[in-house]
């Protein structure tokens, strides 16, 4: 069995984007609407050989982005916030960052516990998303809204300029664990025939969508797959019910300091 890491190399990334006209990209997905996503976040993290892997993630408070473990090469990596177009480079935020926990339980190469923190040194001023706290629906057959900027097959025929998205449905654990003898409690999976995240798309944000951004719940984090969209392989995600209380640990701590920080600056 072939499981693809949905990461790119940015340089083949870049070559390609520009090679004829683009189809719709994630596989079968649709452009998402400007400033829809304002959390979405594209991650360059550099590795030691200098090449760079493009992946996904999300805005989860001012100054932390949640992103896949396996996304982190060897170097703390380069964030765009709220970035709906890669050519015009329009209405996104560059912050530098700080560094990167990876969840201490990730098995290298199992994608087991696959989630990554990234803390940002200084605040976005974009909204960041809401994460799952056990209420939204994840029963089979939910909707759920994956988005991203990756390829748009598993032959890397293109990728995409703009950010897309593309609705599926939470999958069966049981059903789902008889295509992946690796699936653990820590994941979930998610299908729809023809449509799937692909490379590109790792440390993207699975959400159950709402009308605004301000209502959308993320519940999953991409992080395998076997090809993109083939007939009946559902994609896998970590999900976020099983980590919400060590990502809010670092919160808690990152807003006590920052309240401190300002006490003294108000009293310096």
């Amino acid at each position: 069995m072939f499981i693809k890491v949905l990461t790119l190399s940015l340089l083949y990334f870049i070559n390609t984007i520009h090679a004829g006209e683009l189809e719709r990209m994630i596989v079968n997905g649709t452009e998402a609407a400007e400033g829809r996503y304002p959390y979405q976040t594209i991650i360059f993290p550099e590795n030691a050989a200098g090449d760079t892997d493009m992946c996904g993630g999300t805005l989860i408070a001012p100054n932390w982005v949640l992103s896949a473990a396996h996304c982190f090469q060897s170097k703390i990596p380069i964030v765009y916030i709220g970035m709906n177009n890669i050519d015009t480079y329009d209405n996104f935020e560059f912050i530098d960052t700080i560094r990167v926990i990876k969840h201490p339980d990730y098995v290298e190469g199992s994608f087991d516990n696959d989630v990554m923190l990234i803390e940002l040194k200084s605040n976005a001023i974009k909204s960041p998303v809401k994460l799952y706290d056990g209420t939204s629906d994840l029963s089979p057959g939910a909707d759920v809204t994956v988005m991203g900027f990756g390829a748009n097959s598993f032959d890397f025929i293109s990728f995409s300029t703009t950010l897309l998205e593309v609705e599926l449905d939470i999958y069966d654990y049981n059903e789902c664990a008889k295509v992946y003898d690796s699936l653990t409690p820590n994941m979930i999976c998610a299908y729809r025939q023809n449509k799937d995240v692909c490379f590109g798309d790792s440390g993207g944000p699975l959400i159950k969508k709402g009308n605004t951004a301000a209502e959308d719940v993320q519940v999953g984090i991409v992080s395998f797959d076997e090809g993109c969209a083939k007939p009946g392989i559902p994609g896998v995600y970590a999900n976020l019910g099983k980590y919400i209380v060590w990502i809010e640990s670092f919160l808690k701590v990152s807003c006590k300091k920052s309240l401190t920080e300002r006490l003294i600056k108000l009293f310096d």
